[in-house]
């Protein structure tokens, strides 16, 4: 016996199975994670002058005269089959929620592959834009979208072999963890712990975070971070209780490095017995939340604070210093005064 299906319903089956079987580039994998991959050369795909080979779940991507700027590959949340001859690549995500994104690819030279995710609204405008200058970032997926899409960009790159992107939708208690301050320690063993170095992050999702060969040089250092996504006077609070708890410490030195971690360096340093170090660069919007929110006195004495960079020392233009990562300017702070003239080779 023949059953004739709606036309609709139809495609529907239709585009389903084939999505599932012939060119899906996502799988469901546990804990609510998604793996996206890239199995085919599409109409999205950089091909002038580009060599593109698939081999055991690797693509290698090699065009060393692509001009920087412009996107390899991209991904797709929606798609009209009959324009791509294929089936969505990415999953579609839940509004308001947090998910942690994941890129595993090695790019030649270092670096020069970045990803942009494009959030759309339902008639189709750009919401938001979100720029991944590192492997992993996390995003909330905003409540007025309605697609996205992701792309793998160009910026300099010789070379690039591209395994997989993953999707992680986050828990409750991922949440948690990822709304709370945290507190990287190294170096507590050295030096008698009588120095310590507080680096103040600067908040950003869109650069790595600071490797520990990079903090090592500083010594007896704690890196912290998450400072702006909760409770900032608890926060404050939370920084200045576990320092002082550290009975042998001689010297505190808070160290910042961009307009928004300045700005709380500033305000932790009234609560302590610190010098700090930091740039000229402040975030206004930020300094006044502070005087309205938090209690206290909102000013540094000048013996207590030393600006080893200046704005109007930075050699880029202005739109360019914006996108670049600003913890560069620490290359600018000498490091010996932290440690009471020693260095620590590393």
């Amino acid at each position: 016996m023949m059953i004739h299906l709606p036309l609709q319903v139809g495609l529907l089956i239709f585009t389903t199975l084939f999505w599932k079987t012939s060119l899906g580039e996502f799988n469901m994998l546990k804990n609510k994670t998604f793996k996206v991959t890239w199995n085919y050369i599409s109409q999205t795909t950089f091909m002038y002058g580009s060599k593109v080979s698939f081999s055991n779940g690797e693509v290698t991507f090699i065009n060393p005269l692509m001009p920087s700027g412009l996107p390899i590959h991209e991904w797709l949340m929606l798609k009209q089959f009959s324009k791509y001859k294929s089936a969505p690549s990415l999953p579609i995500l839940r509004r308001g929620q947090h998910y942690k994104l994941h890129f595993d690819f090695d790019a030649t030279p270092a670096g020069s592959v970045y990803f942009i995710i494009i959030f759309y609204n339902k008639n189709g405008t750009k919401l938001s834009t979100e720029i991944v200058k590192s492997n992993s970032i996390t995003i909330q997926y905003p409540d007025e979208a309605y697609a996205y899409k992701i792309k793998m960009m160009n910026a300099a790159s010789t070379s690039l072999i591209f395994r997989c992107l993953t999707i992680t939708e986050m828990t409750h208690q991922d949440n948690l963890e990822y709304k709370s301050m945290r507190v990287t320690k190294i170096g507590d063993d050295q030096y008698g712990n009588d120095r310590i170095n507080v680096i103040i992050a600067e908040p950003s999702d869109a650069y790595p975070t600071i490797s520990n060969d990079f903090l090592k040089s500083f010594g007896h250092v704690w890196l912290v971070e998450r400072w702006m996504d909760d409770n900032i006077e608890g926060n404050i609070k939370q920084l200045k209780n576990d320092l002082q708890s550290q009975d042998t410490l001689k010297a505190i030195n808070l160290i910042s490095y961009g307009s928004k971690s300045n700005v709380f360096a500033t305000y932790v340093a009234q609560h302590l017995d610190c010098k700090v170090y930091r740039t000229s660069h402040e975030d206004d919007d930020l300094k006044e939340w502070f005087t309205e929110h938090v209690p206290g006195n909102h000013e540094l004495k000048d013996t207590n604070v030393e600006v080893y960079f200046k704005e109007e020392q930075d050699n880029h233009l202005n739109y360019m210093s914006r996108l670049m990562n600003p913890v560069r300017f620490l290359d600018y702070l000498d490091v010996s005064k932290l440690n009471g003239g020693e260095v620590n080779e590393t």
